[in-house]
């Protein structure tokens, strides 16, 4: 152990982590621990420590008085030396921080989103309304407003008080409190990892399925899903052992999301969702919620000032499309009934709406697709979609499915089979064609309407080529389009275009 008055001359081999002592809390110590042990060769043991917001939990935190529930006796820990380093779910740190204790290092983030709990037959059962426990203030909110339209059969949702650990909170939803409860993915996931606590987790979620709630919508709390290490400012000695497991880009990330926290005047009583994501080389920001009755709703491509010239085109349908804006009439979509039969350990990826008529076909087959858009159709017709890619595009899919915890309620880790058009290739597996596109005949009057258009939104690289092959004169104009594999392909070909988190924000930037 490390004496503060410095008497040791020789650097100690064993150190002291302080931690919380819920379930989830030892875990994620423990594999810090692990993690610490191997990379240094040093021994580090753990000390329980109760804090407050450990010890209420009856009242959300929002409604308690105070601050820093669930650090301020761990801090006192540090400061006196009764510990050498303290870890925390870096969400619970505040941006003010005691004197003399420094953050040395911010973990890996895996899984920032939130994931929706609920028993296997709930979906089935077509109620109208439904109960999700949560304390969280953001939460409250943003389940209440977006989850009816990417829940099957759109049922209201009204919330109600739900605090403990993640154990209590499960047994709570399985003793019929609630018909879902809201947690954070990061803390299912870390008692997967574990032998120990994966025991535990296979009861407590046996009978439960699950949806991962889409950031755009749905983005978690500031900073969740990252652990934070503090030490004394003034360990020399320590600090570099503890940034052998500092991760930059999800520092990066964390930092942008702070940022904005801040911004609103931070607390647990903020009733605002932030999450923050390094895809193509471009940390993409959500932010939804509510502060004093004001909605807030934005999406951030951070350093990328957004400016749309008028008018504009965009790559949907003229049923998507407002009726001043041109639309794509060139290339259509037609749905076709696809034929292969499925081996029933199967994941199904829905690539596009379009693919909706084949569905019936796989109805047993969990789950995931493309967006929100997509996720909202599915949901409308009764599909439950256990989670989609949103903004970034395929690597948001695989690490949910990487998931422990996501393949122990999904019964294994099975392979992928993607619901696309017949052209198409996908990164997560085998293709299945179930619509293909057309060109259409069109008039000479839409060329003259495409050689008014300053600013174009293409939903994919393929309609691009389609129009720019037709329409030459295109590839001298200004192009748009989300990040993710329509975006690459642009860059790889060498042609200019600007990202944008969706058409929501290219039609905004237009007005």
């Amino acid at each position: 152990m490390f004496h503060l008055d410095g008497r040791n001359s020789v650097l100690p081999n064993k150190y002291v982590i302080g931690t919380r002592g819920s379930l989830l809390a030892l875990t994620q110590c423990t594999q810090i621990k692990n993690k610490l042990e191997e990379l240094t060769g040093d021994q580090f043991e753990l000390k329980i420590i109760k804090t407050e917001g450990d010890e209420n939990t009856e009242k959300p935190l929002w409604q308690l008085d105070g601050k820093d529930f669930f650090t301020k006796e761990l801090d006192a820990a540090l400061l006196k030396g009764e510990v050498d380093l303290v870890v925390h779910s870096y969400k619970d740190l505040g941006s003010e921080r005691p004197e003399g204790i420094l953050l040395a290092a911010i973990t890996e983030r895996f899984h920032a989103e939130d994931i929706l709990l609920f028993p296997k037959n709930l979906p089935e059962q077509k109620k109208r309304s439904i109960i999700v426990g949560t304390s969280s203030p953001r939460r409250m909110v943003n389940l209440k407003r977006y989850l009816p339209s990417i829940f099957p059969f759109n049922p209201e949702v009204s919330t109600e008080n739900l605090r403990g650990n993640v154990n209590t909170r499960i047994e709570k939803l399985r003793a019929g409190n609630f018909d879902a409860i809201c947690l954070a993915l990061a803390g299912i996931e870390r008692l997967a990892q574990s032998e120990d606590s994966l025991k535990q987790l296979e009861k407590l979620l046996d009978g439960l399925d699950f949806m991962v709630l889409p950031s755009t919508l749905l983005p978690s709390a500031a900073s969740q899903g990252a652990l934070g290490i503090e030490c004394l400012e003034t360990r020399k000695d320590l600090i570099p052992k503890l940034q052998t497991v500092h991760h930059e880009m999800t520092a990066k990330e964390m930092k942008s999301e702070r940022a904005a926290f801040q911004s609103y005047g931070g607390g647990c009583h903020l009733a605002v969702g932030i999450q923050a994501n390094l895809s193509d080389g471009k940390i993409i920001r959500v932010e939804k919620g509510e502060v004093d009755g004001e909605v807030v709703d934005k999406v951030i491509i951070e350093g990328c000032e957004l400016k749309v010239e008028r008018p504009i085109f965009i790559g949907m349908n003229a049923q998507e499309v407002d009726e001043n804006d041109s639309y794509d009439k060139l290339v259509l979509k037609e749905s076709f009934q696809a034929e292969e039969e499925l081996d029933q350990k199967t994941k199904l990826f829905v690539s596009s709406r379009h693919c909706l008529e084949t569905l019936p076909k796989y109805k047993d087959h969990p789950l995931f697709c493309s967006g929100t858009s997509t996720m909202k159709k599915l949901a409308k017709a009764g599909y439950l979609v256990h989670g989609c890619a949103d903004f970034r595009g395929v690597n948001s899919i695989n690490e949910i499915s990487r998931s422990k915890a996501v393949q122990l309620m999904l019964g294994g880790d099975f392979p992928w089979k993607v619901l696309t058009n017949e052209e198409s290739k996908s990164e997560l597996g085998d293709t299945i064609a179930c619509y293909r596109r057309k060109i259409a005949e069109v008039d000479s009057g839409y060329e003259e309407e495409l050689q008014k258009i300053n600013s174009f939104f293409w939903t994919s690289f393929p309609q691009y080529k389609i129009f720019a092959e037709k329409y030459p004169f295109l590839k001298e104009k200004k192009h748009y389009c989300g990040l993710g594999k329509t975006y690459r392909a642009f860059q790889k070909a060498g042609i200019q275009v600007s990202p944008v988190p969706s058409i929501k924000e290219f039609k905004e930037a237009s007005k």
